[in-house]
């Protein structure tokens, strides 16, 4: 009896016990979180307080700011008809900025932080062949954040990854339609002069296509066209004139422009073209040549007329089908222009016998 009332006289100061023990442990990660969070806030204060987000972060005024580039691109839509490709996807950049630093063991540590796009300063960049004109402003996001790493009181390491939906147009050449392929570039170029910010390709990486995730993650077929490759390579503006030797002299510097191209090289995914094309196609042919085999002229006229209407019906759908014929007419064009003149002619011999 005596020791069932020793226990029912510690039950609360136990349960009190773990209740003050779940409290201090709840208070410790409170504080711990609250410490952090405090020290982000201080430290991101501490650099914008003093920050000019209109100056380039360089500290040397005549020392150009190279910004490295990578491409992500996750989507890709073609429009034959209009000759534009529109991509989607993101834009990797990162370069140094000696303005937004600070001393890690001054903020305990902390070596990273991250601030708002329109907080510190970024390159302005335009799309050199953009269907909605070089002044578009919301093609590149402006609402991305900006991951700062500290390498000390000299310098950090900016890196920004913000995303894109861009309408580029292509000069499409469909001679040689349903196996076309076709080549578009996007430019991307830094409204600043050479002499003060330069674009470069990211340890010279070409662009990643990733057009789906997990099993789908090698996917590079969209719609009717397959990409064969993407590369990446930078152009240099000046004069009107495009130069693939990068500038060196000062003066040129200063009325030099770099552009970035991305360079997307498709081809048409003809996969039914044997079956809805070609096939029709031999059929006519055939039709013809039987013509030419048979010993009355009636029923060689009654296979013409046939076979005629079989072009105009299936004409018809081809035109809707195909893109338009710019530059040099497409191959399977002219196959079908000389299965009709050879029917006319064919129909007019006929004729002429009776």
């Amino acid at each position: 009896m005596i020791i069932y009332t020793v226990l029912f006289a510690f039950i609360p100061f136990i349960r009190s016990q773990l209740t003050t023990q779940e409290l201090e442990e709840e208070n410790a990660q409170e504080i711990a979180n609250r410490t952090y969070v405090e020290e982000q806030t201080e430290l991101q204060r501490t650099i914008l307080s003093k920050y000019n987000k209109r100056v380039r972060p360089v500290l040397n005024i005549s020392e150009q700011l190279d910004v490295a580039v990578h491409i992500y691109i996750m989507h890709v839509s073609v429009n034959q008809l209009e000759q534009t490709i529109t991509l989607n996807g993101h834009i990797y950049m990162t370069w140094k900025d000696e303005y937004a630093v600070w001393e890690p063991s001054e903020h305990n540590g902390v070596r990273i932080t991250m601030v708002k796009q329109w907080e510190i300063w970024t390159p302005e960049l335009r799309i050199t062949n953009s269907v909605s004109g070089v002044g578009q402003f919301f093609e590149i996001s402006r609402r991305s954040h900006v991951i700062i790493h500290s390498n000390g009181n000299a310098w950090s390491r900016v890196e920004i990854y913000p995303t894109f939906s861009i309408k580029i147009g292509c000069n499409f050449d469909y001679s040689a339609y349903p196996f076309d392929t076709q080549i578009c570039a996007l430019g991307i170029y830094a409204t600043n002069r050479m002499s003060e910010v330069q674009l470069s390709v990211y340890y010279n990486m070409q662009p990643t296509v990733l057009l789906g995730w997990g099993n789908q993650s090698i996917k590079k077929h969209i719609s009717d066209w397959m990409i064969d490759s993407v590369t990446m390579n930078v152009s240099y503006f000046s004069g009107g004139n495009y130069k693939a030797e990068k500038p060196t002299d000062a003066e040129e510097l200063d009325v030099s422009w770099s552009i970035l191209y991305t360079w997307l090289t498709l081809h048409r995914n003809a996969s039914y073209f044997t079956w809805t094309l070609l096939i029709p196609t031999l059929i006519s042919y055939m039709f013809v040549i039987c013509s030419f085999l048979l010993p009355a002229p009636d029923s060689a006229i009654y296979i013409l007329l046939a076979n005629l209407l079989f072009l105009g019906v299936f004409l018809e759908d081809l035109t809707i089908m195909i893109p338009p014929a710019i530059g040099k007419l497409p191959e399977i064009g002219s196959a079908f222009i000389l299965n009709s003149q050879i029917v006319h002619l064919e129909e007019k011999k006929v004729i002429n016998k009776e």
